[in-house]
């Protein structure tokens, strides 16, 4: 047991399976959150879908209970917890005397409130994992209606440079939201791996080249800033007369929700459920469980610390299962959606192109 954790809540840099091709692919994911298993942090396909569902998870997620990133988060207390039940028992055994005893009662009262705080607190942390992969999802989808309509228009107009500057600016928008939402974790050395920080500036320099890509590395909000360099291209093409007036509206409906959307994405990032509630849930659910082997030792006697270690492992459980999803884009598939969305825009635009004239495609963003 005492190997279920290393120095950083149980990452291992050279941990097998699913972490370490994340960590290859995907280095603003938080390892720490993710398992070595099949992950939330990649998108399901079928056959995740076959496996997840599969009749064998009962005994597959049992052996493989010693893996789990949950419970080598939570190994520490749960251990420090159950020695506390077996230092009880010592002393109850030594000094019968003065052994100390609690009637039943008042955790009977208090279950039924702890397991409310318990759910309650994992509701709200889904409730908040549910909206981010709906928000970034939703940034995805409005790049995708801007090219549905500006890539024909523009290409029609003969204007193949701004068609292709929309394309890439729109494909470097959803790394600049992921590498946002992902600024990494503090450390001393910038290349450290447990610092989980997205950095963007390859990405934009497929899209945008040295020349753009430096003025935006600059900004403090790099999504606004090539939110307001989409708005000049609309501007300009409106200016120009080849975009329609149902065109424009259609784009710029789009592009305020995707500032929209990026203002929801900073209020999960940067607020967190109110801290007092944490703090409560935690502390009510610590005195809870070392009230609990006053009351058991009397019934279990030296079976109690055998008792105590599952609990501890079930209740601190399910309540770091609500503290690793309150913040979702830390373990959310953002690098595969933004691949997605990426190989969408290309599609759209060579679509576009190629009801025009054959040449026209072989200019399609990269």
């Amino acid at each position: 047991l005492l190997g279920f954790w290393d120095d950083d809540d149980g990452f291992n840099i050279k941990a097998p399976g699913v972490r370490q091709v994340l960590l290859q692919e995907d280095r603003g994911l938080n390892q720490t959150l993710i398992s070595s298993g099949t992950t939330i942090s990649q998108l399901f396909d079928q056959d995740n879908w076959e496996r997840h569902r599969s009749i064998k998870r009962y005994t597959r997620n049992l052996m493989s209970i010693s893996r789990s990133t949950v419970m080598r988060r939570v190994m520490k207390i749960a251990l420090t917890i159950t020695g506390f039940s077996l230092a009880v028992g010592c002393f109850s055994s030594l000094l019968p005397a003065l052994a100390p005893a609690m009637p039943v009662v008042p955790l009977l009262v208090l279950s039924p409130f702890i397991a409310l705080l318990l759910v309650l607190r994992t509701n709200a942390s889904y409730a908040r994992f549910n909206e981010g992969r709906m928000l970034f999802g939703g940034i995805c989808a409005e790049c995708r209606n801007i090219t549905r309509v500006l890539a024909p228009a523009l290409l029609r107009a003969g204007e193949e440079g701004r068609a292709m500057r929309v394309s890439n600016l729109l494909c470097a928008l959803g790394y600049a939201v992921k590498a946002r939402l992902r600024s990494g974790r503090t450390r001393s050395d910038p290349n450290d791996p447990t610092s989980f920080r997205d950095d963007p500036s390859k990405d934009f320099l497929r899209f945008l080249g040295s020349e753009v890509t430096d003025v935006v590395v600059k900004q403090k909000n790099q999504p606004v800033c090539l939110l307001q360099m989409l708005t000049e291209e609309l501007h300009d093409a409106v200016a120009a007369g080849v975009v329609a007036e149902w065109e424009a509206t259609t784009v710029d409906d789009a592009i305020v929700s995707l500032i929209n959307h990026l203002g929801g994405c900073d209020r999960i990032s940067t607020t967190p459920m109110p801290l007092s509630y944490t703090r409560h849930t935690t502390r009510s659910l610590l005195l809870y469980l070392l009230s609990l082997p006053f009351v058991l030792w009397s019934h279990l006697l030296w079976a109690t610390p055998l008792v105590m270690f599952p609990i501890c492992l079930i209740l601190l459980g399910i309540e770091e299962c609500g503290v690793q999803i309150e913040e979702p884009f830390c373990v959310l598939p953002l690098t595969p959606m933004c691949h997605g969305l990426e190989e969408d825009l290309k599609m759209q635009y060579d679509l576009a192109a190629a009801r025009l004239t054959p040449s026209t495609a072989a200019n399609s963003p990269p």
